[in-house]
C-alpha cells in the first residue's frame, strides 16, 4: 500500500462519520478573482447592449393595435434584464399591459432545493441561498 492509498482510506473513514455535504460550484467552491468578475461584467454589458440594439418588428407592432390587452412574455432573466427590457419597450413606444420575464433565480433555487431534499440529511453550501431554508427539515443550509 502506497502513501496515497493510506491517506485515501483514512479520508474515507473520516467521511463516513460525517453527513453529506452539497456545494454550489460558482462563487462557492470556485472563488471568482478580479479578472473573472471583470469578464463577467463585460459579458453582461455586451448582452444588455445587444438587446438595446434590436429593432422593433413593424409587422408585430401593427398587430398590437388589434388587441385590448397586450402581455409581453420573455425568456430574459427578470433578475438581470428587467430594467433593460422596460427601457427598450418604452423607447420603442410599445403599448402593453403586463411584462412577464423569466424568474431565473427563483427557478434555480427551487430546483436546487428539490435536489437537496431528495438527498436527505445534507449540509448545503451555496452563495445564492441567503435567507432561504431548504424544504426538508433534515437538511441544514450553511451560508458562506
Amino acid at each position: 500500500m502506497n502513501l496515497s492509498e493510506g491517506s485515501a482510506k483514512k479520508e474515507d473513514e473520516t467521511r463516513t462519520n460525517k453527513e453529506i455535504a452539497v456545494f454550489d460550484l460558482d462563487n462557492t467552491l470556485y472563488d471568482n478573482g478580479l479578472i473573472t468578475r471583470v469578464l463577467q461584467w463585460i459579458a453582461e454589458c455586451v448582452f444588455k447592449l445587444s438587446y438595446l440594439l434590436q429593432r422593433p418588428n413593424r409587422k408585430m407592432l401593427q398587430k398590437l393595435t388589434e388587441y385590448n390587452k397586450v402581455i409581453i412574455l420573455s425568456a430574459r432573466s427578470r433578475d438581470r434584464y428587467l430594467s433593460v427590457t422596460l427601457r427598450q419597450v418604452k423607447k420603442n413606444g410599445i403599448r402593453y399591459n403586463k411584462i412577464i420575464l423569466f424568474p431565473e433565480r427563483t427557478i434555480k433555487l427551487g430546483w436546487k432545493k428539490k435536489v437537496i431534499s431528495s438527498l436527505g440529511n445534507v449540509d448545503w453550501y451555496d452563495d445564492q441561498s441567503e435567507g432561504v431554508s431548504p424544504s426538508r427539515s433534515t437538511t441544514k443550509e450553511k451560508e458562506i
